[in-house]
């Protein structure tokens, strides 16, 4: 319980204001706090990260509802600095973007190949035409994921 009363006297927010939001999702509490504090304070980012810092020397669910609500930003700085930072950003770009671009380019040229008459059939058009879909927007989805983790 330590590290909840800490995090509450980080973002100045008292303990009964944790139960306010009984049986709906704390996410947009936290969020509207946040935007909140720091637009009036210029160190409120420090000092969440600070309080994230302390919340992640255990196992807490909070921390899981913080990363929801605030994003990955919350985790920057903790860990990984310097060259492995750039290491772990350039691995994340191979893993995530190239693998992701080259689904989405192979999508494009199966809907272009099915729709271009190459096709022998309308089942075999059909068949290529969802298949593009699927693979293109697999595609999207991992190069959305790493827009999402490297702009935090």
């Amino acid at each position: 319980m330590r590290t909840t009363r800490q995090w509450s006297q980080a973002v100045g927010c008292p303990r009964a204001e944790h139960h306010w939001f009984r049986g709906r999702s704390p996410r947009p509490a936290i969020k509207r706090r946040y935007q909140r504090d720091a637009d009036s304070d210029p160190e409120a980012r420090a000092t969440y990260r600070e309080a994230y810092a302390a919340l992640n020397k255990g196992d807490h669910y909070l921390l899981v509802m913080i990363e929801l609500a605030l994003g990955s930003w919350v985790r920057a700085g903790l860990g990984l600095t310097g060259p492995l930072r750039v290491m772990a950003r350039s691995g994340l770009f191979v893993l995530l973007v190239l693998p992701g671009s080259l689904a989405v380019l192979m999508a494009l040229g199966l809907a272009w190949g099915a729709l271009g008459g190459l096709a022998d059939s309308p089942a075999q058009t059909a068949a290529a035409v969802l298949a593009s879909l699927v693979i293109g927007g697999m595609g999207y989805y991992l190069i959305r994921l790493w827009r999402r983790e490297t702009q935090g």
